[in-house]
């Protein structure tokens, strides 16, 4: 009974989502969520309280299903921070996972464009969310940052940090239109890998370090 009704939440949470992301909050209807999934508006009160709380799930679901945990990780192990060789080699996985987390085949289009709306038209879901899943990993970015430059104050290696994050977010919140110039429907494995290893480097040679060979 209790699988049964976790799979009726996470085809609510599913089926919203992707309605969220077209619409928008304010243009999603309950009664349009319900009849997506072949549920009664009833069930979406009882397993949420309203369409408030599912909101807030659906980009929950996102955000963990995309969720990066290399930088907390990387900070369990000194190994990683030995030489710069290491360090290099640690920036390039840390930006390897996020293009493996953001962009994998097995991942709805509508994760992006979900994610993008919550930003353009913040709601307290979007708040409730950051802080809890997505503050963690900056605030280990940050420590990864100043791990590979003890130069750097917290200020700085929170840019850096907002900086890797940025040059990934190019490509989500820029899709459309790199399709469009690419003239394809969906970005491939090789052009996403190409991606990766032209941000890693970037990143790696603006920190000083040692250039790795291409993967």
């Amino acid at each position: 009974m209790a699988q049964e009704m976790a799979g009726r939440k996470l085809a609510l949470i599913l089926a919203a989502g992707e309605l969220f992301a077209e619409t928008g909050l304010d243009g999603t209807s309950v009664r349009a969520i319900a009849e997506k999934v072949g549920a009664n508006i009833a069930a979406i009160n009882y397993h949420f309280g309203g369409k408030e709380n599912l909101y807030t799930e659906a980009l929950r679901h996102v955000i963990q299903e995309c969720e990066c945990r290399g930088a907390r990780q990387a900070l369990e192990d000194e190994s990683h921070f030995a030489t710069p060789e290491r360090k290099a080699a640690l920036l390039r996985d840390l930006v390897r996972e996020r293009f493996t987390s953001y962009f994998s085949p097995s991942r709805p289009q509508w994760y992006g464009r979900l994610v993008i709306r919550s930003m353009l038209d913040p709601t307290p879901s979007l708040e409730t969310v950051v802080k809890q899943l997505m503050f963690p990993e900056h605030e280990a970015l940050v420590q990864v940052f100043q791990r590979i430059n003890p130069a750097l104050t917290a200020d700085a290696a929170r840019l850096w940090a907002f900086s890797l994050i940025g040059q990934i977010g190019f490509y989500v919140f820029g899709e459309s239109v790199i399709l469009m110039v690419l003239n394809t429907r969906r970005y491939t494995a090789d052009f996403m890998d190409a991606a990766a290893e032209h941000v890693s480097r970037m990143m790696i040679a603006a920190m000083g370090l040692p250039l790795l060979a291409e993967h």
